[in-house]
């Protein structure tokens, strides 16, 4: 099975996270992507 997303309202711009918000947003992606029924996660962050 495939999910995909597919956009309704207009393009949102970047948020900046703090260190401490974007160590918990990559932990939780680390683990989405540890699951053995996840095939690809994909996440745009910038560095």
């Amino acid at each position: 099975m495939r999910i995909a997303f597919a956009r309704l309202q207009p393009f949102t711009p970047c948020v900046r996270l703090v260190v401490a918000e974007r160590e918990k947003v990559e932990a939780f992606l680390e683990a989405v992507d540890a699951d053995d029924d996840v095939q690809n996660v994909y996440a745009g962050l910038a560095g």
